[in-house]
């Protein structure tokens, strides 16, 4: 079984300023995808997996076609970190990261709604 949970952001990103974030969340195990993008082709690109690895977190491309970027990589860390689960993570935003501070304010969105999402799915299961 699996839930899926969807939301439109609303960033400051010039000529992109929504991001369309999916969270599949793959039920009973520890497993979840997040793709998250502003733009127009979605949901679409490769997977960065990550999986803790006790105190560490191991990560690694899932390559197809696309591009990985540091943005998939660093929510797949982050996530699988917080919550001790493997998240496979595709995150696109148009920009240069970290470098470009519109890009950078938008991920630290996501991911904040992401975490979000992920904490009201737990609500309800526990409930």
């Amino acid at each position: 079984m699996f839930e899926i949970s969807q939301k439109v952001l609303e960033t400051s990103i010039q000529g992109a300023p929504h991001v369309w974030i999916q969270l599949v969340e793959m039920l009973p195990s520890s497993s979840i995808y997040v793709w998250a993008s502003n733009s127009g082709s979605c949901p679409s690109g490769n997977l960065t997996l990550g999986v803790p690895m006790g105190e560490d977190t191991a990560t690694t491309d899932l390559v197809g076609v696309g591009s990985i970027d540091d943005l998939s990589r660093r929510m797949s860390r982050i996530l699988s970190k917080r919550y001790q689960i493997q998240a496979f993570c595709s995150v696109t935003l148009q920009g240069e990261f970290p470098n470009d501070p519109e890009i950078l304010s938008a991920f630290t969105k996501v991911m904040g709604a992401v975490n979000n999402m992920i904490e009201e799915r737990k609500e309800k299961s526990n409930a």
